[in-house]
């Protein structure tokens, strides 16, 4: 029986979640209301268990390629520029979680995992806004537009 997943949404949660579901052996098909990817947004933070598991999608090198892997944390009063507080990152957190933690811009992080869901053979539905939806046990069926329904298992 082949699986299917439709995802609506092609920003960081609608690729990851696409990458994923791709990974576990479903066909998918992913809707954006946007007619081009293109950048949005400022700098992200992901914790090691984030970074963990961009590592096991085989992205280790590409995210090494746009992250920044900071050795440390430090918050500071915007008042009197004391100290407040130091949280070692680097290898102190890579030993004790399993991974880095990591500063990225949000394109960089978008960019990549774009590229891992087109490799992955994903359907990429640009221009493609769902107005609705129905679901009964089996199956969820969208509609997008004046497009005929598509249906994918629930």
């Amino acid at each position: 029986m082949l699986r299917q997943a439709l995802i609506a949404g092609g920003g960081i949660g609608g690729l990851a979640a696409a990458l994923a579901v791709s990974r576990a052996g479903w066909d998918v098909r992913l809707y954006e209301r946007a007619p081009v990817f293109s950048e949005v947004g400022a700098g992200i933070q992901l914790g090691p268990n984030v970074v963990k598991v961009l590592h096991g999608w085989g992205l280790a090198d590409a995210l090494a390629g746009v992250a920044a892997f900071p050795e440390r944390l430090e918050v500071r009063s915007a008042l009197t520029g004391e100290t407040l507080g130091v949280l070692r990152l680097g290898s102190v957190m890579a030993q004790r979680y399993g991974a880095p933690y990591a500063t990225v811009h949000r394109a960089d992080l978008h960019g990549l995992l774009l590229d891992a869901v087109q490799q992955a053979g994903v359907a990429l539905k640009l221009n493609r806004t769902l107005n609705r939806f129905t679901q009964n046990l089996e199956a969820v069926t969208v509609q997008s537009g004046d497009d005929p329904p598509v249906e994918g298992e629930v």
